[in-house]
């Protein structure tokens, strides 16, 4: 247990003042003296994600996990609470200043912010198992043959969206919290055809309606191999895959539903344009909770027979396999894009004659395809700006 010493002080000179102005002063001035003496010292305030990842249904999880965030106070902070519990208590008996004294010593942790260190292995044992008891249970919701059938779906009204923000731009950390706040893991449980054990799949995702709105790839939701498929969210609750909203192959979006209710989601912006700074968050390769910068290069149309020349935005900041879904927000906080694919240039000079195999050389570049705000917009019916529009 934490002593603190100052706030014992003060509460003693409060309570030394106040005996004179009202008999009643010592009972509501005792139990604050030794408040610091009697609570244990508080755990840091935990961000993003929890190493477990809880009971289906949104039972909250036992261990927080990576990324960790411990937000304290300053001395400036310290200093106004003390004033105003002083003024306040002389003018109004000396009632309320112990009880803020008490919440001061007994809930302010140390003055430092430090980031905890990630357990990628331990996150991703969490979310195997908890995915594959849906799986192993038959507990899912939605059964594999609904999902892909629900994967046809093209648009949805039942999305409510946050008007995208205009008036604020983030710094590097703040938009790592806001970015984190509203990423989640997306899992899927499929039986190994190598042995008898259940495997996990992991993507990335992103909160747009605090309702239970997930946006993610069509890639992501589409596969045959899932046998159920679960969300967890950042503050470490899991929640089963209730439904597919609606999906696009072409641009590689689709809108997942769980059954959760308050959590933290993201405006989406249609109207970024290229060179405007950006943020990716996402779990490449199971390493979960990285953020990287970059700017927006260019759209363009991509071809293949399962784009059929759909537009999509092109970034710098670096993802790998297991990003798929990952939110990309602009300096205001906005969700601006989705981590989809990567498309590497890669260059042998003479490669004919040296018999290089096509598909092999000298990496030169990486493409960064991400899906755009507009595709998402789209599966929501609302419609585009006009040209201009603000």
């Amino acid at each position: 247990m934490r002593i603190c010493g100052f706030y014992t002080f003060l509460t003693i000179i409060l309570f030394l003042l106040g005996a004179r102005k009202s008999p009643l002063l010592p009972l509501s001035v005792l139990p604050g003296a030794w408040a610091s003496r009697l609570l244990p010292s508080p755990r840091p305030r935990r961000g993003r994600l929890r190493r477990s990842l809880g009971a289906p249904g949104g039972a909250p999880a036992d261990h927080p996990a990576p990324p960790c965030m411990c937000v304290t106070d300053t001395p400036q902070a310290r200093c106004d609470l003390l004033v105003s519990a002083l003024f306040f208590g002389l003018n109004h008996g000396m009632l309320l200043a112990p009880l803020l004294c008490f919440l001061g010593a007994a809930f302010t942790p140390p003055g430092q912010t430090v980031d905890a260190a990630a357990d990628d292995r331990a996150l991703f044992t969490q979310a195997e198992t908890a995915t594959t008891n849906l799986a192993e249970g038959n507990k899912s919701p939605l059964k594999k043959e609904a999902r892909l059938a629900q994967v046809k779906r093209t648009s949805t009204d039942a999305v409510r969206l946050r008007a995208p923000i205009r008036d604020k731009q983030l710094d590097g950390e703040e938009a790592y919290r806001v970015a984190a706040a509203a990423s989640v893991l997306i899992t899927g449980a499929y039986k190994c055809d190598k042995c008898p054990r259940w495997h996990c799949t992991l993507a990335s995702g992103v909160v747009v309606d605090p309702s239970g709105v997930i946006a993610t790839n069509h890639h992501v939701v589409a596969g045959e191999s899932a046998e159920a498929m679960g969300v967890m969210t950042a503050d470490g609750r899991f929640f089963p895959v209730t439904e597919v909203l609606a999906a696009n192959k072409a641009t590689d979006v689709a809108l997942l539903r769980v059954d959760a209710k308050g959590l933290t989601a993201l405006p989406v912006r249609d109207d970024l344009g290229a060179g405007a700074p950006i943020y990716c968050y996402s779990h490449p390769a199971n390493s979960f909770g990285c953020f990287t910068d970059g700017i927006v290069t260019r759209y363009c149309r991509l071809g293949g027979a399962d784009r059929n020349g759909a537009i999509f935005m092109q970034i710098t900041a670096d993802y790998a396999r297991g990003s798929s879904g990952g939110p990309i927000i602009d300096q205001a906080g906005n969700l601006v894009g989705l981590v989809s694919s990567t498309s590497p240039v890669l260059y042998t000079e003479n490669a004919a004659a040296k018999g290089t195999p096509t598909g092999q050389g000298n990496l030169q570049m990486v493409r960064h395809n991400c899906v755009t705000g507009r595709a998402i917009l789209d599966l929501t019916r609302i419609p585009a700006k006009p040209a201009g529009a603000k």
